[in-house]
Parts: C-alpha cells; sequence; structure tokens
C-alpha cells in the first residue's frame, strides 16, 4: 500500500474531511494515530475494532 498523504496535527479532522480527501487520493485505508490512550468509552469503542470498508459515491 502506498502512502498518499500523511498529516502531522494536533487538531480533529472531521470525518466528512477525512473521507473527501481518502476520495480525491484514492486511498485504501485511513490510520489515526496518537500517543495518548483514548479516555472515553466512545473513543476505546472506535480504537478497539477497525471501521468497516465502506463504497464511495462521487458527485
Amino acid at each position: 500500500m502506498d502512502i498518499k498523504l500523511l498529516r502531522i496535527d494536533s487538531r480533529l479532522v472531521h470525518g466528512q474531511v477525512a473521507n473527501n480527501w481518502a476520495g480525491a487520493l484514492g486511498a485504501e485505508a485511513i490510520l489515526a494515530v496518537s500517543d495518548a490512550p483514548p479516555t472515553t468509552s466512545c473513543a476505546r469503542r472506535s480504537c478497539s475494532r477497525p471501521a468497516a470498508a465502506r463504497s464511495r459515491s462521487t458527485c
């Protein structure tokens, strides 16, 4: 798998923005990495399993 985009930043990226970037770049996966452990139950659930692959529609 080739790296299409690398972003190192402390700001949150909205899911719609990340999805648009992935679609425009033809990315096969999005990886979110943090050195801090998830602190909420929602974050823990999100980090404990991979997201399902979704088909993208074009406008």
